[in-house]
This record gives structure tokens, C-alpha cells and sequence, in this order.
């Protein structure tokens, strides 16, 4: 036995649902004392619980968390860098740091960058529309919002998940406030809530409506102008005008150079059952940047938190047994627990598994119960470093 073990190195790139995750069933199984050194590589100092920016952009909710503290005494050490590059032949990545650049090499790479928005392509979108992604975009808006006086108009382009809960979040704030903003929602597909039950479009809809978004389906978005939006809703152009415009109609996922991008459908990477790389098992990929496709599953697993966190929990597994020299860990079954979507503070729509079967929920409890959900994934971290998350 060798007196001075070599010491494994893991690299975790990304802390977002997936990254954050896996770091923590990390800090949980490897003993601090053990040849193992995890780096968790961050581009911020915080975790930015993305599922809530609708609502730092309308009433200023605490979305980030403090990193460094959560894996304190742990093995995980947090970097704040920008990956720039994954050098596979030499095993190692190039990052910049805040004062200069340098490499760190790895014998594992977690690859859990994230994405993007993603414009299309569509003339004006990056230059004249508002981006919600991340922390400082909200931020941005939430200040524009708040600036808007009574009769200004508001567009939301994209009616997936966020453009139609910040809708939502946006005309009830204002009906509180006693403000008269006019928001309409406008989505390219023939319903809101394209990638959602049916019956979820039907509820949203409706409850928009009551709220006073206007919504236009099936709009082809043409160009983005500065204070408007070109469209086409089948029967000719049309100019909306916009006193502000957010930009929700898609993503993509992030790579550095030397990894990616993707062909397939968010600019993901196929993988294998363990998230390896094909032909490269030293590097996994979970979150919006794999394309992975479990058995049972018709297609690769949608870019959502719910998803990024179980891939998150099961590369940590992987990765960890890989250190300690056990073996590899079964592949779990990847666990649809539910669809859930907030219509501000006090109603909501969504389907939960209770004893196997889906259980429709509509109104406050539905809100509920996503307050629940958003609060759970953050608590499990807590489960396995000991120390509660800290908003900022």
C-alpha cells in the first residue's frame, strides 16, 4: 500500500439544481479525511433558485443562497470561476478566475452548466428584449416593473412555465396595487403550456384571463423593436407595442469550448445510463445540458429543475462510488412527482403522485404545495451537509 495515496480529483462545473445537488450527496459520502478533493465551480458566490425569479422580478423574493457556508467542513471546496474550456486530452479545465486564468485537472467532470435563453434567431430579441435567466436579470426588470405607471403595456414573449407564472405574478401584484398595466402573453404554439397536460392550458387560461392577460397563441414572433413586438398570428403582420418586454420563449444549454453544443432538441448532449459522455466516461453531464433518456421514458427528460436535481443526486452517487472503490450504483428510477404551476400567491394549478396515482390540484392548495416543493429540494441539501440554506 502506497504511503501517500494519490488524491482523486472530482470537478463539479455548475452550481445550479443539478450541480448543487450532486456536490451535496458528495459532501455526504466522502469522509473529509479521505484522498478526495471535490471542487464545486461557480460563476457567482451563491446558489440562484431559478424556479422563483418570477418572483424576485415582481416582489423582490429571496431567491440566492449563500454557497461557501453550505459545505463548510466538508469536502467540497467552492471556487468562484468561469469555465472557459475542457481539455479531455490532458484532462483538466481552463477557468478565469477574477484576476487571472489557470487550469485544475479532474479525474471525474461533472458537467452541470445550465443554459441560456435562446433567441431563434429572431431579429432584435437579444438586442430590444428583457432576458429572464438569471439573478441580475430579474433584478433589472423588477426594476422596470415597479417604474411602470397606470395604462403602461407590458409583453410577455413565451407561454411555457415562466412566462406564464411571471404573467400571472405580474397582473395580480398590479391589481393589488391598484396599478392598471396592460400584460399580454404571447406563445407561438396553439396553447400556453405547450409541454403541459391539457388540462393545465385549459386552467392557466382561464385564470389569466380573470386576471386580465391577454393572451395570443399560435403568434409567430417575427422581430423584436425597440418599444415593440413584430408578430404574425396567421392572418398578417402585427405591431405590439411594449413599455416593457420579457423575454421567456426558450432555452439553451451552456457548454464551454472543447464539450458540445448539442444537435439535439435545448442544444443538449445525448449520454449514457450513467450520464457519461459516450466515449468518454470520466466526464457526466446532468441538468439542461444532457439529453437523457431513462427506460420507460419516450424521449430525453425535459430541462426542469425537478429533473436536474435527480440527475444531480444520481451523478453524486456515481461519483462518489467511483472515489471510494465501490460499485457503481443501479440506475434509479427517475421519478415524475408532478407538474406545478404558481398563478401569484394564491392559486395555481398541478398534479401530484399520491399513492401512485395523480392527484389534480387547482386553487391555493396548488400554490401551496408548490411553496412546499420549492422548499423541499433545499431542505434535502440541508439532509446531507448539516447546514440550512442562508437567502441572501
Amino acid at each position: 500500500m502506497a504511503l501517500f495515496p494519490q488524491e482523486r480529483r472530482i470537478i463539479i462545473a455548475g452550481a445550479g439544481y443539478a450541480g448543487l445537488h450532486a456536490a451535496a450527496v458528495l459532501a455526504s459520502a466522502i469522509p473529509r479525511s479521505a484522498p478526495v478533493r471535490v471542487t464545486l465551480l461557480s460563476e457567482d458566490d451563491f446558489f440562484t433558485d431559478r424556479c422563483r425569479l418570477h418572483e424576485l422580478c415582481v416582489r423582490g423574493a429571496k431567491v440566492r443562497y449563500a454557497l461557501s457556508p453550505l459545505f463548510a467542513g466538508t469536502c467540497v471546496e467552492v471556487e468562484r470561476v468561469r469555465l472557459r474550456e475542457v481539455d479531455t486530452s490532458l484532462g483538466l479545465v481552463v477557468c478565469d478566475g477574477p484576476s487571472h486564468e489557470y487550469e485544475l485537472p479532474f479525474d471525474d467532470l461533472f458537467l452541470a452548466t445550465g443554459s441560456a435563453i435562446a433567441t431563434y434567431g429572431i431579429p432584435g430579441a437579444a438586442e430590444h428584449a428583457w432576458p429572464l435567466s438569471r439573478f441580475e436579470d430579474a433584478e433589472r426588470i423588477r426594476g422596470v416593473f415597479d417604474a411602470l405607471a397606470g395604462g403602461a403595456r407590458m409583453i410577455v414573449a413565451g407561454g411555457g412555465l415562466t412566462g406564464v407564472e411571471l404573467s400571472a405574478e405580474m397582473a395580480f401584484t398590479a391589481r393589488e396595487q391598484g396599478r392598471e398595466l396592460s400584460i399580454e402573453l404571447v406563445e407561438g404554439a396553439p396553447r400556453i403550456l405547450p409541454s403541459a397536460r391539457e388540462e393545465a392550458a385549459e386552467y392557466c387560461s382561464k385564470k389569466l384571463g380573470a386576471l386580465g392577460v391577454k393572451i395570443r397563441a399560435g403568434c409567430k414572433v417575427l422581430e423584436v423593436k425597440a418599444g415593440a413586438l413584430e408578430v404574425d398570428s396567421g392572418g398578417g403582420g402585427k405591431s405590439l407595442p411594449a413599455d416593457l418586454l420579457v423575454w421567456c420563449a426558450g432555452i439553451k444549454a451552456r457548454f464551454p469550448a472543447g464539450i458540445g453544443p448539442g444537435n439535439l432538441p435545448g442544444g443538449r448532449l445525448a449520454v449514457e445510463d450513467d450520464l457519461s459522455l459516450p466515449g468518454d466516461a470520466r466526464i457526466l453531464l446532468g441538468g439542461d445540458v444532457a439529453a437523457f433518456a431513462p427506460s420507460g421514458e419516450k424521449g430525453p427528460l425535459l430541462q426542469r429543475a425537478m429533473w436536474a436535481v435527480q440527475m444531480g443526486e444520481y451523478a453524486g452517487k456515481v461519483l462518489s462510488a467511483r472515489a471510494l472503490g465501490q460499485e457503481p450504483p443501479k440506475l434509479p428510477q427517475f421519478v415524475n412527482k408532478g407538474e406545478l404551476v404558481s398563478l401569484g400567491r394564491r392559486d395555481g394549478w398541478g398534479f401530484a403522485k399520491v399513492a401512485g396515482r395523480d392527484q389534480i390540484l387547482t386553487g391555493f392548495p396548488a400554490a401551496l404545495l408548490k411553496e412546499a416543493a420549492l422548499a423541499y429540494h433545499l431542505w434535502a441539501i440541508t439532509g446531507r451537509t448539516g447546514v440550512a440554506p442562508l437567502a441572501k
